[in-house]
């Protein structure tokens, strides 16, 4: 038996015979895209001149169920050429397979299971064939009725849409019409309710003015009459008042002078007032007194301090060191910086607190001084009070004299 040779990988031939299949060639029914697009069009100019949501609701269904049934048969087709191609390239890659282990197993059964192989595969192409032109007819055919369906609904939804503009418009104008009708009927009521109420006013308002007027008119010459009178009375009584009092005032004028009206007891013999209370308004401690009390505690610091120093040295002299110490002079350093803030320590506190002492006791003082002013503004105040009461209490009788006496 001749050795196997091959062409192309995978594609196994023996004793010249090629064993790949021949391409089937499948017709696909003539499919114009053009139309669905005409169609979706003449169904969106039809919508648009109807109502617009409804318009817009059934332009979009019929658009996505076009498109829909156009991408199911496209998704159908290429489903069914890619099974086909699937199956083909399975069906011979299995014959390459069995005809190469029929080869290394024996030459003399090579050509026979080459044939069958070859005839296998060539009946599954011819069957996969055979399938995809079946869907493919059958999406021609589902795609024809969904088109169909869509211009069968697009007629429907026009018409109706077409008729339901349609009353809706004549609804709308006989809304309109009864409105206008209704709107121009109040307006004309209003207008002559308004008239009617208008020239009832102006009457009423005409014959209340002629009245008010003849009743003012009436009351003014009234009140003139009897102010005219009273006020000839007035006059008679003040005229004989005032001779009265002319020769009444010179007495009670002398009575007043020979009583006085002053308080007694508030003024000494000679006519002064009483003095004040003395209110001294210094502080607790002066500024000697205080500068004192800051040398006594500066000089206990310091003599502190000097003590502290004098017992370092000693002890240090003690343990053997020198005057001249390090140490002595670092000790003493430390125990002089402390003198010095103690001293500014205490200095501070000293006059802080005679500070306070002076400002409470000068408080004290001034309230002091204050209520001592208050209290005799108010014998001078209450003198005063007792001055005009005795006052008005004179005047009062002598009006009353003087109102008997008219």
């Amino acid at each position: 038996m001749p050795a196997t040779q091959a062409t192309a990988p995978g594609i196994p031939q023996t004793n010249g015979i090629n064993l790949l299949p021949q391409p089937v060639s499948i017709a696909l029914p003539a499919f114009d895209a053009t139309q669905i697009s005409y169609e979706t069009n003449y169904i969106q100019t039809v919508l648009a001149a109807s109502e617009a949501a409804k318009a817009s609701a059934a332009e979009n269904c019929a658009s996505y169920a076009a498109q829909a049934s156009l991408y199911g048969s496209q998704v159908d087709f290429a489903a069914s050429t890619y099974s086909a191609a699937t199956s083909y390239n399975a069906s011979t890659y299995g014959s390459d397979r069995q005809l190469q282990g029929a080869m290394y197993s024996a030459d003399t059964d090579a050509q026979s299971r080459a044939g069958v192989a070859q005839i296998d595969a060539i009946a599954q192409v011819q069957v996969a064939g055979i399938d995809a032109a079946a869907r493919v007819a059958a999406a021609g055919i589902d795609i024809s009725t969904r088109i169909a369906e869509a211009e069968t609904d697009a007629n429907a939804r026009v018409a109706a849409a077409q008729v339901e503009a349609q009353a809706s418009l004549g609804a709308a104008q006989i809304d309109y019409d009864a409105k206008v009708f209704t709107a121009s009927a109040n307006k004309d009521a209003q207008v002559f309710s308004a008239q009617q109420d208008f020239g009832a006013r102006t009457y009423a308002a005409d014959q209340s003015l002629a009245a008010a007027t003849t009743e003012a008119n009436a009351s003014l010459a009234v009140a003139q009459t009897h102010e005219q009178a009273e006020s000839a009375r007035q006059t008679e009584r003040i005229t004989y008042a005032e001779d009265k009092y002319g020769a009444l005032w010179p007495v009670v004028q002398q009575f007043l002078l020979d009583n006085g009206i002053d308080t007694p007891g508030l003024a000494d013999a000679t006519g002064h007032q009483a003095p004040f209370p003395y209110v001294s308004l210094a502080g607790v401690l002066t500024e000697r007194q205080i500068q004192q009390q800051v040398n006594s505690a500066l000089a206990r610091n310091d003599s502190r301090t000097q003590a502290a120093i004098l017992n370092a040295q000693t002890e240090l002299a003690g343990r053997g060191f020198s005057s001249n110490s390090p140490l002595l002079q670092a000790m003493t350093t430390g125990y002089l910086g402390q003198n010095l803030r103690a001293n500014c320590d205490a200095e501070t506190q000293i006059r802080v607190q005679a500070a306070q002492a002076n400002a409470d006791q000068i408080l004290k003082a001034t309230q002091l001084a204050v209520n001592a002013t208050q209290a005799q503004q108010g014998v001078l105040i209450d003198s005063e009070k007792n001055k005009i009461t005795r006052q008005v209490g004179l005047m009062g009788a002598l009006a009353q004299l003087v109102g008997g006496l008219s």
